[in-house]
């Protein structure tokens, strides 16, 4: 009986274990996935207003410029160094090239990037062949060696015509408007990193270690892959490391980068198994309580049943004249016992007579 009852409370309580387990797993991945999603959301709307405001500081200065200083590179110089407040925005310098891409003025001059052509890099080639503002893809420059993310907008004549655009740099070795998200991770071993959403490349974090690094292609990484479609929200998914995560992403459409916010799992739910390895300590503490409380519960009900062995034993040695069976108390045993006692007292008048 003992045994039978501490077997029903040991899977009793691994059910509620399972139970509160399941409950309250989706319940923290509720909670940590709105204060995750909260947390990128920010970063993104930041960081999208960030990129907004510089492509129409560019917009201004180009809309701006008088359309004949582009055969002029002397004054064009003079003028585009008279906006110093540019390079509070863009911390590598801010370039203005012709219709063939190539660089006609440039500040700071320092950096020697006069005559470079940039008609390959795609800001550039969007602003002058399309006509439209532009984020580029995070590059390497061709004489600095450094990565950088830039953005271009075009410049028009009276007409609308396009004649050159201008172009800010940001270098992200250096401090730059992105610094928010480099300098702060998320939990103890989580990470915020910020990715173009078409080439899969990360352009910040906070890890600095992985700046340019090249993301999984579709198939290996299903988080990558999640975000590369534009699936943003907060999910549970295992990475291209076999690492359970739970990840927040929200876009950043004005330079269609994504801003990601992952947590191993492993740290969101610790409190979980803080639970589950109190609970089984707990467990073990009630089940050796619950096994002796039984054990002395039992042994106190079949006391009587006991003594009434105890009693038959003796009254079958020889010499030994039987006795009425002794009842302690008036329940099941004590009615058994005085049933006994009367069928016995029965038998002995039949065997007198």
């Amino acid at each position: 009986m003992v045994v039978w009852m501490v077997v029903i409370f040991l899977a009793s309580i691994g059910l509620l274990a399972i139970y509160l387990n399941n409950i309250l797993r989706q319940d923290m991945q509720r909670l940590l996935g709105d204060q995750q999603l909260s947390a990128a959301t920010f970063v993104a709307s930041d960081l999208n207003d960030a990129v907004e405001g510089r492509l129409q500081a560019l917009k201004g200065f180009a809309d701006g410029l008088n359309p004949v200083l582009l055969n002029r590179k002397t004054d064009l110089q003079t003028v585009l160094e008279g906006r110093p407040f540019l390079l509070d925005l863009f911390n590598y310098g801010v370039i203005v090239v012709d219709m063939d891409g190539r660089v006609v003025a440039d500040m700071p001059l320092w950096r020697a990037r006069t005559d470079l052509n940039l008609l390959d890099r795609d800001y550039i080639a969007a602003a002058l062949q399309q006509g439209k503002l532009s984020v580029g893809r995070p590059v390497v420059g061709k004489r600095s060696g450094v990565p950088s993310v830039n953005m271009a907008a075009p410049i028009r004549d009276k007409q609308g015509n396009i004649i050159g655009a201008v172009a800010g740099l940001t270098n992200l070795g250096q401090p730059s408007f992105m610094d928010h998200v480099s300098r702060h991770g998320y939990g103890r071993s989580g990470d915020v990193l910020v990715a173009t959403r078409q080439d899969r490349i990360i352009i910040t974090g906070s890890d600095q270690r992985r700046v340019m690094e090249q993301l999984p292609q579709s198939g290996i990484d299903p988080v990558v892959d999640a975000r590369a479609a534009g699936r943003m929200g907060t999910e549970v998914f295992v990475n291209s490391r076999g690492v359970e995560v739970l990840s927040s992403a929200r876009a950043v459409p004005a330079a269609d980068w994504f801003v990601d916010i992952s947590l191993p799992t492993e740290e969101a739910f610790s409190p979980i198994r803080d639970v589950q390895q109190r609970l089984l300590l707990a467990a073990l503490l009630l089940t050796l309580l619950a096994g002796v409380m039984s054990w002395w519960m039992v042994r106190r009900q079949l006391w009587p049943m006991l003594e009434a062995v105890r009693a038959l034993a003796q009254a079958r040695e020889p010499g030994r004249r039987r006795q009425a069976l002794p009842i302690r108390r008036d329940d099941e045993i004590g009615k058994l016992l005085r049933a006994f006692n009367t069928v016995t007292a029965r038998l002995e008048q039949r065997e007198a007579q």
